[in-house]
């Protein structure tokens, strides 16, 4: 793959595997980094990601981002779970191609203008990546997800989600949770709940404000 005016990816893996795989779905030419080889991921995203272009380092290491062609990328994703590792990484990246158009992922309030200040074009919270996620697609793919970024209409809707605890595994899920969207399981989203039971670390996505039920028995 010839690495010029691709999408740099730089995520955890299940988010990565989701969004490169609806990149590649539209053509859009995409490069990831991940920190750790495919063989050392859990079976169940390694088998999945072993056909995606990927490079593999810390991606704070100029070095790392310069194999994976930052200088001629014509934008990088930056969506790792930690905020200061997102920020490290965009300022690494600015340094190097400081035309590149970034877009950072941010995972608690009080970070965007720092990112912003380093050099983000768009700023988007984890949570409204999950509601853009459930909002555009039934079966969890991420259709035209850059596009969607780069217009900046971050006003998907306002979901939450809520982990399932061992107290109830079990349970309907719409007993537990009756304002229920989806489920997020085994790396990818179930919209289809009626009758579905819930698994322990299952991730329920519900509307803004709504609370558990309380399930019977």
């Amino acid at each position: 793959m010839k690495l010029e005016n691709h999408i740099l990816l730089i995520a955890d893996p299940s988010l990565m595997l989701t969004v490169s795989r609806n990149l590649r779905r539209e053509g859009v030419p995409c490069v990831c980094i991940s920190k750790q080889r495919i063989g050392l991921l859990p079976p169940a995203i390694g088998q999945k990601l072993k056909d995606v272009p990927c490079r593999f380092g810390d991606p704070c290491r100029s070095e790392v981002l310069e194999a994976a062609g930052i200088r001629k990328a014509q934008s990088i994703i930056i969506a790792l779970p930690e905020d200061t590792k997102n920020l490290h990484v965009l300022v690494t990246a600015r340094c190097l191609a400081p035309g590149v158009r970034a877009i950072v992922m941010v995972n608690r309030a009080g970070t965007e203008e720092k990112l912003r200040s380093a050099g983000a074009a768009i700023v988007i919270s984890r949570q409204k990546v999950l509601s853009s996620m459930i909002m555009r697609s039934r079966d969890a793919c991420v259709a035209g997800f850059v596009d969607w970024l780069q217009a900046g209409n971050h006003d998907a809707g306002l979901l939450r989600d809520m982990h399932v605890d061992s107290g109830m595994k079990g349970k309907l899920v719409r007993e537990v949770f009756p304002a229920a969207i989806a489920v997020y399981r085994n790396l990818d989203f179930r919209f289809d709940i009626a009758g579905l039971r819930l698994m322990e670390d299952d991730v329920v996505v519900v509307p803004e404000g709504s609370k558990p039920g309380k399930p019977h028995g």
